[in-house]
């Protein structure tokens, strides 16, 4: 058996760790890529829970037979999508060199972001995702950036985690506007932006 290299690119990709044979594996992520669009095309209009293996095989025109030897239901589907995706933002950050300043860091994340434009417009902006679209702003990077500023910018007025709640919450509106103006605005202003009000 050989194993799939795994895709270089950032943008998000399904079915790259698969062990099979080369031809099998690549009719196996064809498969998993039509039902991953067809899913995220459903969730333009529809939460999670309004979406059956029905619709979603029609949308994708494949047998529900073929999505049931991959997942066991369209959240479990989506789940995948999900831990994928942030899975890759945690390989992309050990890849950065330390010594880049916290400007260039976060515009690689909002490119990183842009990359996955449809994919994050869609967890952005289903109400029944909320949950995973702030988990986008809790990330280990940002988290740290935000925690290890705040002895810089200490307030005898703010609790510690009301300043962090708010600082999560500013950088989540700032983001969610980019995305839905279809990232109009450079990375690099943005992320210039987001350093200086944290």
């Amino acid at each position: 058996m050989k194993v799939v290299e795994k895709d270089t690119n950032t943008a998000l990709f399904t079915g790259e760790n698969l062990l099979t044979e080369k031809k099998i594996n690549e009719k196996v992520i064809k498969t998993k890529k039509r039902l991953s669009k067809s899913l995220i095309n459903l969730l333009k209009e529809k939460a999670i829970t309004e979406i059956d293996v029905s619709q979603l095989c029609q949308l994708a025109g494949l047998h529900r037979t073929t999505f049931y030897k991959h997942y066991e239901s369209p959240r479990n589907l989506l789940n995948e999508l999900i831990n994928e995706f942030f899975k890759k933002i945690e390989i992309f950050f050990l890849k950065i060199d330390p010594k880049e300043n916290t400007i260039s860091k976060v515009a690689l994340l909002l490119r990183y972001l842009k990359q996955n434009y449809e994919f994050i417009a869609v967890i952005i902006n289903n109400d029944s995702l909320t949950s995973i679209s702030h988990k986008l702003i809790t990330i280990d990077f940002i988290d740290t950036l935000i925690k290890n500023n705040i002895q810089y910018r200490k307030n005898v007025y703010i609790n510690d985690d009301y300043y962090i709640d708010f600082i999560i919450a500013g950088w989540y509106a700032v983001i969610k506007r980019r995305i839905n103006e279809n990232c109009s605005l450079d990375e690099n202003t943005l992320a210039r932006l987001l350093t200086s009000i944290y």
